[in-house]
């Protein structure tokens, strides 16, 4: 009895048996549906359940895409990848310059990377490390790098053009 199928009624909207004639709650006259065309009329859950998840497959696939797009995104991923590796680059470097360089701590975000165009990115950020006494410190540093081309983890590809530790220019 519970799994019998309903329909609305045009004039109150209120749910009745799909072979009744007359409204229960209302009274007016419905034309009654027979199981065979209801079952025709009436999608199978399985079917809906797969259009959905396609539909969504394919508006997620599109944005995905479409974030990648050099194009749309303005930006180009390869200068993007330079930066991040210019800020481990520029990390080393930083660490060259510290009392205690075994200390130093620096932050995975609140940085920022400037993509300078000709493989050069500004690097910003701060480094926690102890001073000569022992005393936690936190330093502000910028540096400005370069990549020279071949293997981007090669510290040896990459030239320290500018560094600013504490306000103070350190290199060149």
């Amino acid at each position: 009895m519970e799994n019998e199928t309903k329909v609305v009624c045009p004039k109150c909207a209120e749910e009745v048996k799909a072979e009744a004639t007359v409204c229960k709650h209302c009274g007016s006259k419905i034309k009654p549906i027979s199981a065979e065309k209801l079952k025709k009329q009436t999608t199978s859950p399985v079917v809906k359940w797969l259009v959905i998840l396609v539909f969504t497959g394919i508006v997620v696939s599109s944005t995905i895409s479409a974030l990648q797009d050099p194009e749309l995104t303005g930006s180009t991923p390869v200068k993007e990848d330079i930066c991040q590796m210019g800020y481990l680059k520029s990390k080393r470097f930083v660490t060259e310059v510290l009392k205690s360089p075994s200390t130093a701590n620096f932050p995975s975000y609140e940085l920022s990377a400037t993509d300078l165009g000709d493989s050069r990115c500004e690097i910003n950020a701060y480094v926690d490390s102890q001073n000569s006494f022992g005393a936690e410190m936190r330093s502000y540093w910028t540096t400005t790098v370069k990549f020279n081309g071949g293997s981007k983890s090669d510290t040896a590809n990459w030239t320290l053009e500018e560094m600013v530790f504490d306000g103070e220019q350190v290199y060149p």
